[in-house]
């Protein structure tokens, strides 16, 4: 009952909790607004069984596409000074991935991808757009990666 009752002369008893739920407030503040300011909405893309191959079927990929969990990533032009539009990757491998996207690419163009969840001082990873298809709610591109990043930055990427 004594902790109920406040007396100015046991403010010691109160600073304590109230530094602990000023903190608390203040890292939740800061947390909405870094997640506002990366520009990524929270809507997961739709999902999709990956086409099948048929058994014993040519498979022309040098190297082995992987899905995973979607990534959420930022779509730019190849330096990322064009304003960003958000995309999702779906697979991806050493070589390239494939995105989900809200506009339709051109293949040949050359694209800036950024992980939305990478830290501020991550550079845009090039790729060059392969194919472009309309799908159910929205396009699907497929991206070669100009260079291949380095293993850490990969991994970003799912």
């Amino acid at each position: 009952m004594e902790l109920l009752e406040f007396d100015a002369s046991h403010w010691m008893k109160w600073a304590a909790p109230g530094a602990g739920i000023l903190a608390a407030g203040l890292a939740l503040a800061c947390g909405l607004l870094v997640s506002r300011r990366r520009g990524c909405a929270a809507a997961m893309p739709p999902q999709r069984d990956p086409a099948p191959v048929a058994p014993g079927g040519p498979e022309r990929r040098k190297t082995i596409r992987r899905g995973g969990t979607a990534v959420a990533v930022l779509i730019s032009d190849a330096e990322g000074k064009a304003p960003p539009h958000q995309g999702w990757v779906l697979d991806r491998s050493t070589v390239g991935l494939r995105l989900a996207a809200s506009q339709p690419a051109t293949v040949g163009a050359t694209l800036g991808l950024r992980p939305c969840d990478a830290a501020p001082g991550v550079a845009w990873i090039q790729v060059e757009v392969t194919n472009s298809h309309k799908s159910e709610n929205g396009w699907e591109v497929g991206c070669r990666f100009l260079q291949t990043p380095p293993w850490d930055l990969l991994l970003l990427f799912g």
